[in-house]
């Protein structure tokens, strides 16, 4: 074989070349023509990173992309050929790449963008020039950028004139973004404009522009020196310089085309004009924040239009503003509100993958009453049905089923409180639930479930929501219990207790914190907090008999708990395909008084799809706890805690169109508050946590369609809290079926874990 290859070796050589020319790309280029390989810039001044980011992005075009020196994507258009069809335009179209050629750059006009991008910042009279650089069939242009000095803002000066337009333009003077000493920018110019014209439009100045406002620069002050003239523009039409006022309001609370002159009625100074009569008057006109003689404010124009969406009843809202035909200076405002369909029906039929593992088909039926007592309440009622089977993990077979029937109302306003003005900007919910649920777990038990919640909902601004929810109740009746989970439960009286003890009636309160609306930051957060009480108000009527310790109301025990948790996301932005995701979960529940445990539904359990991916649901914790029968059918009721902490870190990056991966790494674990002679090593010791944590790793495939994302998460784990030699990393065997069969675990689910 060595004395193959020394004696052909030299026939490797051009075989090299061939290839390396091949996939540089310039084998495709017809007879004269150049590959553009990009461009350099040079500057004789140092300037602003902005500046010079915003430089370089007027350069254009950009080259074709490169990998270790070569243009694969261009050698992979020039290999699909002319065809148009099959794999070759695929080939072409969405894999390739065109060739940039340099007939197609226009060197002298980037030159001028230049200049122009320079004297926008103030950089007056500079000069750019560029120089065309050629390598064989290669072409590259370097740019040369002699900047002026930068000018800067002496004076600032705002209109002079007596008229009232021009008084109000000089009351904006205070808040103005050109400062002394700040560099003139074109960008803040038009900025200022649109301030001005802001503030005009909510002072009644309806047909205000931005564009009747000038600004003249006069250079001649000083050297480098600027005075700025703010001024408005001698053909500004005259009705632009008036303020109006109000005059009627129409409000067409069903519109339709021909519809226009039908029941009228005044109410508060508007008209309420409606056909067939679908709303309370009062339900629309509260929402419209138009008043009589009032000035036109368009802060008010968008307040109406946000609250009238808010009722959920509308399809389209169009606010028409004209000028009134008989009063100079006043308009006329027609609201044309057209609504959805009051009744609808859905059926859907899905499959799900769940943060438990378990998976599997189902069905759910829903109604939807949009205007339910005519004053847009929404009441909602779903009939849901579910069959499941956990996929992966010990207990591969078990099945259950779900059937549940839930209802909501939701009604626009607080009941029966009345809005103050802190609730004007967003409109508050009043939300009443109200479920019934069957579960079985076949083999195992069978669980009813019934809950009430009653909640206000609300927003303090755009960012920031609450929500309290003054009552809740759940009740949970745990039977048909088989008898292999009854002798479970006879070995575990703690969990015993927290499935008795499933009569909770309590209240709490939510709060959340978010910008990640803000699609245009590079760091986006989301904080959520809870709070939930139980038990404390049952106090009042609750009883306890002679022989028992614990306390019932009407014979049924009762939950005593305080539970806090908190869920904290951080995005960071690398780039515009890449970015890391991080988040921190916390949660802590405290029985006390009737309850020396938590009910089951209110504790933690750790592991899943959506949590630790390495290692299947309530297979983790708490603590350094492994049940006695880890290995054979491990059916995980005891794998709860009363404390959760959890952190999820990712990184996020762009592979093709709708395909995106993902490294991962994720920690945390569950734990008891006090000791349980059941579960050893489960209680919490404060020195231990960060010993005790589960760590597992992997990656991921996403398939990202914007409303819809399918994703494929592979992990393994790499430290076990439960190992008596906890770090498992030495010990990863991918060629061992046995290793992949214990340790690798492929999680498929619909969306984002956080």
């Amino acid at each position: 074989m060595i004395v193959v290859f020394k004696k052909y070796k030299l026939l490797l050589i051009p075989i090299v070349m061939m290839a390396f020319v091949s996939c540089s790309g310039l084998s495709g280029l017809q007879y004269g023509e150049y590959l553009y390989t990009g461009a350099k810039i040079e500057y004789t001044n140092s300037l602003s990173s902005s500046l010079e980011n915003e430089i370089e992005n007027v350069v254009k075009p950009k080259p074709n992309s490169k990998l270790l020196g070569m243009r694969p994507k261009l050698t992979l258009y020039y290999l699909a050929g002319d065809k148009d069809k099959g794999f070759s335009k695929l080939l072409k179209n969405k894999i390739g790449e065109k060739p940039i050629l340099f007939k197609n750059v226009k060197a002298k006009k980037t030159a001028l963008l230049i200049e122009n991008r320079l004297e926008n910042n103030g950089y007056f009279n500079s000069n750019v020039n560029y120089k065309i650089e050629k390598q064989k069939r290669k072409v590259s242009i370097k740019y040369f950028v002699d900047a002026n000095v930068q000018y800067l803002i002496d004076t600032l000066i705002f209109p002079q004139g007596s008229s009232s337009i021009e008084n109000e333009i000089r009351k904006t003077y205070s808040s103005s973004l050109l400062k002394k000493d700040n560099s003139y920018n074109l960008e803040v110019l038009k900025k200022e404009r649109k301030r001005i014209d802001k503030i005009l439009k909510n002072k009644g100045y309806y047909f205000f522009n931005p564009d009747y406002l000038i600004f003249q620069i006069d250079s001649s002050v000083a050297k480098s020196r600027l005075n700025v003239y703010l001024k408005l523009k001698d053909e500004t039409p005259d009705k632009a310089k008036f303020a109006y006022k109000i005059n009627n309001i129409f409000v067409y609370a069903d519109y339709s085309l021909g519809n226009l002159l039908v029941d009228t009625s005044l109410v508060d100074g508007k008209y309420y004009i409606s056909k067939h009569k679908i709303f309370r008057p009062n339900t629309i006109l509260n929402a419209v924040y138009f008043q009589q003689n009032k000035v036109y404010s368009r802060n008010v124009h968008n307040l109406t239009y946000k609250h009238l969406m808010a009722l959920d009843v509308y399809k389209y809202i169009e606010i028409k503003i004209v000028q009134d035909s008989i009063s100079k200076h006043s308009l006329n405002i027609k609201l044309l509100l057209t609504p959805k369909k009051k009744i609808s029906v859905d059926a859907e039929l899905s499959a799900v993958s769940k943060s438990n593992n378990f998976a599997g088909p189902g069905i759910k039926f829903s109604f939807t009453d949009r205007n339910f007592f005519k004053g847009a309440e929404k009441f909602n009622i779903n009939l849901d049905s579910r069959l499941e089977t956990q996929i992966s993990g010990n207990n591969k077979w078990n099945n259950s089923y779900n059937i549940g029937l839930t209802s909501e109302l939701s009604i626009p306003r607080f009941v029966p409180l009345k809005s103050t003005s802190y609730f004007v900007k967003f409109v508050p919910l009043t939300k009443i639930n109200l479920g019934y649920n069957l579960f079985n777990r076949i083999n195992y038990f069978k669980l009813n479930s019934l809950k009430f919640t009653f909640k206000y909902k609300w927003k303090a601004n755009a960012s920031n929501s609450h929500t309290l929810k003054p009552l809740v109740i759940d009740f949970v009746d745990l039977v048909n219990s088989s008898s292999e989970f009854e002798k479970y439960l006879d070995k575990n009286p703690i969990i015993r207790k927290s499935f008795e003890e499933q009569f909770i009636l309590g209240s709490g309160y939510e709060f959340s914190i978010t910008n990640l609306k803000k699609s245009n930051l590079k760091l986006n957060y989301a904080f959520k907090g809870s709070l939930d009480l139980s038990g404390n108000l049952l106090n009042l009527f609750a009883t306890k008999a002679a022989s028992e310790d614990i306390e019932k109301v009407f014979g049924v025990v009762y939950s005593q708990f305080l539970q806090i948790k908190s869920d904290f996301r951080l995005n960071q932005k690398i780039s515009k395909k890449s970015k890391f995701a991080f988040r921190l979960f916390s949660g802590i529940g405290l029985p006390y008084g009737n309850s020396t445990t938590l009910p089951y539904l209110k504790q933690f359990f750790i592991g899943g799809t959506n949590s630790l991916r390495a290692f299947t649901a309530r297979s983790v914790g708490p603590g350094e706890y492994l049940p006695d029968n880890t290995g054979t059918e491990n059916i995980y009721f005891d794998q709860t805690g009363d404390i959760k902490l959890e952190t999820n870190l990712e990184y996020r990056f762009g592979i093709y169109s709708i395909f995106k991966g993902a490294l991962f790494v994720d920690a945390g674990n569950i734990w008891l508050l006090n000791e349980d002679k059941n579960r050893k090593g489960a209680e919490i010791i404060a020195d231990k946590i960060i010993d005790q944590l589960a760590i597992g790793t992997g990656l991921g495939l996403r398939i990202d369609v914007t409303f819809f994302v399918l994703r494929f998460d592979l992990a393994f784990p790499v430290r076990k809290p439960y190992m008596q030699d906890k770090w498992v990393y030495d010990k990863i065997n991918l060629a061992s079926k046995n290793w992949r069969k214990e340790n690798l675990i492929l999680n498929i689910a619909i969306g984002y874990p956080f």
